[in-house]
């Protein structure tokens, strides 16, 4: 299982990311947001790693991973934007 270490007053988490899903974020996406096609959210937090989105997205890499809540929130607070 990957390492995840819980930053106190925080909704993220850092991951190194697992063998099995090496080059694949979307699996990654559909487990924690039962949402496949959220995988683009990982390359948003995590610009200065992941410059392509599925191709850096390789085993070992430890990027920060937004909980659940904290993706929800942010999809419902972009839709308001006028």
């Amino acid at each position: 299982p990957p390492r995840s270490t819980l930053f106190p007053y925080t909704t993220l988490f850092r991951s190194e990311i697992p063998t099995q899903f090496n080059e694949q974020p979307w699996r990654v996406a559909k487990e924690f947001y039962g949402n496949e096609r959220l995988y683009y959210i990982f390359s948003l937090l995590n610009s200065d790693i992941l410059v392509d989105p599925i191709y850096d997205f390789t085993t070992g890499t430890v990027i920060r991973i937004p909980t659940l809540e904290r993706v929800q929130t942010w999809l419902n607070s972009s839709r308001n934007v006028k």
